[in-house]
């Protein structure tokens, strides 16, 4: 019996599925080489936060500063508040990965 919900749940449609990043996390890394990879920059979309984090809302959309881009789906400033759109609490860990459908993380 699998842990996973059926596979055919995740199928990959351009605009479900969005990526969020930031530069200096390892594990952001691998999900960015993942999707380069498997062909799927046309499929998941992706924007990319400041590497430094504040003390207050830790990683932030910057695009005034080079390789950050504004938050383009949700339009939030911080990565926290699309944490907390989806009803996330607990200590943030970065990578993001959002299903537009049920808006989950």
């Amino acid at each position: 019996m699998s842990w996973l919900p059926d596979v055919n749940y995740f199928q990959a449609e351009s605009g479900r599925y969005h990526l969020y990043i930031a530069n200096n996390c390892p594990w952001c890394h691998r999900c960015v080489l993942a999707r380069s990879i498997k062909g799927l920059e046309g499929v998941v979309s992706m924007d990319t936060c400041y590497y430094r984090r504040d003390d207050e809302n830790r990683w932030q959309f910057n695009p005034a500063i080079p390789g950050c881009t504004p938050d383009t789906v949700n339009n939030q400033k911080y990565i926290v508040d699309i944490y907390k759109m989806g009803g996330y609490q607990q200590r943030l860990v970065f990578i993001g990965n959002m299903e537009s459908l049920t808006f989950k993380l």
